[in-house]
């Protein structure tokens, strides 16, 4: 597996260790992929969005704030994928629409 340096130096930072940077990439993976199928675009969208808050979070407490804006640029096109697939993420879950 890939493994860039500067990744590693900000899981260790964390001090997760690597196998959180491994998870942490097969969460994004997953995600992706979600994207590209229509019917499960919109959780998946509102699933990264949620794993971006998280990595904000951390990005304040453990790193300082150091690049702490940069979640929010990839949870904007996120929240219009979210928004336009509404309707079916409402019916994959059952949901009243």
């Amino acid at each position: 597996m890939l493994a860039m340096p500067a990744a590693t130096t900000v899981f260790d930072a964390i001090g997760a260790g690597h196998w959180f940077m491994y998870l942490t990439g097969l969460i994004e993976l997953v995600g992706a992929i979600g994207l590209l199928l229509p019917r499960l675009a919109g959780p998946a969208a509102t699933g990264l969005i949620v794993f971006l808050l998280f990595a904000f979070l951390t990005q304040i407490t453990a790193m300082h704030g150091e690049n702490a804006g940069t979640p929010f640029l990839f949870m904007v096109p996120l929240a219009v994928i979210a928004w336009h697939r509404r309707t079916e993420t409402a019916h994959l879950l059952h949901l009243p629409r």
